[in-house]
């Protein structure tokens, strides 16, 4: 780990939150060594829980949306990056670098590359967390047939615009060895350093060794990959468990759900947003991942090891967490695999005690905050320090979807 003290500017296009836990995280425990100030969007009623030098965040204007969907049709921008786009933060961003106080700018997530700087002479970190382009790649196969297309553009869209952030940043930053291997199929010279998801360990505790037979779903239900797996969970697996074990409940937890996941169904509970996703996963005598498709590291998988609450997980949810099955989670494919796997869980305490016991042991070797935070602190000395003609090569920033 650095011991240099360093003044980052920290670009987000979302405020560090409960629910952003990765940059909440790791900007806390950096902040007690660095300066750090963080530039990020308003978006909605949650505030901005992190400790740092500074944290400006900037409310969008009605026009900015507009503004920036009429750029993005005719660029080679993903439709995400309106969603993020801003002429109060561009300004603020640019006004920022130009003042000569920061040795590194640290943008996080695709959505933020439009206020990637140029030819500023600030190092640049990319810290793109997943491969987004594969993302929406697979993501095209689980959805409707008249938005498959959708999903292939916005793929291209977004490997193009991955492939141009990581010529330009002096070094980029994923959560995962899976990603780190996508990105250098985009480019193949370009630096990555790989900054496991950070779990915070005190809030996210076990809790009693008895619970009730309470099957749970934690992530924002928004998201398309959760969505497509809760209904799958609901529709082909949930019946499965049910017509072994009647008294169990499954509870789906996390924001904004909709549509057909709304729908009554015997023994599910569609909570919504709550108020202590830890509570949640404390209580609860399985948690289930049954993701369809998936990138990066799962935070709803760590969360539930860290609680020692047992977990059952589809492969692509577990990735490529070193997990071992039996162990530290139970992996099932298909929906009977699920089912059966949820069912024996629910049916011996014991083995559910033993499993949960193995992730949380994991997750403290392998995801504590100080450790995932020093990682990062390596790759921002190495991108100050280290000499970069990718860096000197770049021209005109990649500003072209912000609305101005």
């Amino acid at each position: 780990m650095s011991t240099r003290t360093l003044r980052i500017l920290y670009v987000a296009p979302y405020q560090p939150s409960l629910l952003a836990v990765r940059p909440r995280l790791l900007i806390q425990e950096i902040a007690r060594r660095h300066d750090v100030d963080v530039l990020t969007l308003q978006r909605g009623p949650d505030p901005a829980l992190v400790d740092a030098g500074s944290v400006r965040t900037v409310r969008r204007s009605t026009a900015d949306p507009l503004l920036a969907l009429g750029r993005v049709r005719n660029a080679s921008y993903p439709l995400q990056s309106v969603a993020a786009a801003s002429r109060a933060l561009d300004t603020q961003v640019r006004s920022a670098v130009r003042s000569g106080r920061y040795d590194l700018v640290h943008v996080e997530h695709i959505r933020a590359l439009q206020y990637l700087p140029g030819t500023s002479g600030v190092p640049v970190m990319f810290d793109a967390v997943d491969c987004v382009s594969r993302l929406f790649a697979l993501a095209a196969a689980h959805q409707p047939a008249r938005l498959r297309w959708l999903y292939r553009l916005e793929s291209r869209r977004a490997a193009r615009l991955e492939t141009r952030a990581l010529r330009l940043a002096r070094t980029t930053v994923v959560a995962s060895q899976r990603d780190a291997a996508l990105m250098r199929r985009l480019h193949d010279g370009a630096s990555i350093a790989v900054v496991p998801n950070p779990v915070d360990l005190e809030r996210f505790m076990p809790g009693a060794a008895s619970r009730p037979p309470t099957v749970v779903m934690t992530g924002k239900m928004s998201f398309h990959a959760n969505a497509v797996a809760a209904l799958w969970l609901c529709d082909e697996v949930w019946p499965r468990v049910r017509a072994q074990r009647p008294d169990a409940t499954l509870v789906i937890a996390g924001d904004r759900p909709r549509g057909e996941l709304l729908r009554p169904r015997p023994g599910i509970t569609v909570a919504g947003r709550v108020a202590d996703m830890a509570a949640v996963l404390r209580t609860a005598a399985v948690a289930v991942a049954p993701l369809r498709y998936a990138v990066g590291v799962q935070n709803k998988v760590l969360e539930a090891m860290a609680c020692a609450t047992p977990v059952v997980a589809t492969p692509c949810a577990v990735g490529d967490l070193r997990l071992q099955h039996g162990r530290e989670v139970m992996v099932g494919e298909t929906a009977a695999e699920l089912a059966n796997l949820l069912t024996i869980v629910l049916g011996n305490p014991e083995l559910g005690r033993r499993v949960g016991a193995g992730g949380r042991a994991y997750v403290e070797r392998n995801h504590a905050t100080a450790d995932a935070a020093a990682t990062l602190e390596d790759a921002y000395a190495a991108s100050v320090d280290g000499a970069s003609r990718r860096a000197q090569r770049a021209g005109g920033g990649m500003h072209a979807p912000a609305a101005r």
